[in-house]
Parts: C-alpha cells; structure tokens; sequence
C-alpha cells in the first residue's frame, strides 16, 4: 500500500469516528430558562399587536371579518353552473336511490332511464317530487321544487356504469 492510501484511509477513519462520536452523543443541551421563553413570547405578541392597531382593516378585510363571524346558510344541494357529481350514489330525500342507468336519443327527444323507468325531459319522476330537466349521455339534471320556500334544488346524476365482465369461451372441439 502506497504512501498516500495509507494517508486516505487515515483521515476516512477519522472522519468515521467523529461521525460516530456526533451521532452517539446526541444533541448539545441548551440551558434557556422558562422566564426568558415567557419573555421572548410576549415580545412578539405585543410587536403584533401593536402592528395591527398601527394598520387596522381595510374595507375588504372588515368584510371578510364579518362574513366569518356569520354561520353559513344550511344549503341542501350543492350549487354550480359546471359539472358536479356526488361521491356515491344518489338518494332522493325520501331515502329511494336514484340510478341512472340508460340514455337513448331519437328523433322524437332523449329518454332517461332512471331506476328502470323511462322518462322524457319534463316528465315528473315516480318519487321525490322531482321533475326531468335534462338528459345527457353522461348524466341527467333533476329537480325539485321546494314547497315552503318555493327554491328550486337541482341535482345532477351520473350515469351509473356497470363493470365490465368478461367471457370465456370454451372450445369443444
């Protein structure tokens, strides 16, 4: 072994020893008494507060202050011009389950196919108080008219697709 493999190994031994030297002895313990964490906590809540008395709320913020301090109105269905799909599947508010199950397009309009009953659009579905708004190939639009308050609840079902099973085929030859 030449000079400077010797040298190598040398200082790689070191290096592992001082490594598991750092590594066994654990962290180095800092001696910070209570009474000055206390004291370094209340220098920053009071540095805070008294940033935001400097400042105060905007217009903007005010109203936000306001809008978080009010519960949210309890919304039954879930609002949106896009798509929206529930995760799951559909009941109607009398707990029937709702599957749209087929769509076929013809010359005379689309039909539904809605817990194996056909529908037009229009059509009033056989539970729930629901009305037929739209059909598509991927889902169909219902809705419902609430009699005490006279809001109009929409929901959009999908289309439910079955799993694909497959075949086999036996040769009898």
């Amino acid at each position: 072994m030449e000079k400077r493999e010797k040298i190598m190994l040398g200082v790689l031994g070191g290096v592992v020893i001082y490594a598991g030297f750092t590594l066994l002895s654990g962290p180095a313990k800092e001696t910070v008494s209570p009474e000055s964490k206390r004291a370094a906590y209340q220098t920053v809540v009071s540095d805070i507060d008294l940033r935001l008395t400097k400042t105060g709320l905007d217009p903007s913020q005010v109203r936000r202050v306001e809008l978080l301090e009010n519960p949210l109105p309890a919304i039954p269905f879930y609002a949106s011009n896009g798509q929206f799909f529930f995760a799951g599947g559909e009941t109607s508010d009398d707990g029937t389950a709702i599957t749209y199950s087929g769509y076929l397009e013809s010359s005379q309009g689309a039909i539904a196919i809605i817990n194996g009953v056909e529908y037009e659009r229009g059509d009033e579905l056989d539970f729930g108080g629901y009305r037929l708004v739209e059909a598509n190939k991927g889902f169909v639009v219902i809705e419902r008219r609430d009699a005490a308050t006279g809001n109009t609840y929409k929901k959009q079902i999908p289309l439910a697709v079955d799993e694909i099973q497959q075949i086999g085929l036996k040769n009898t030859r």
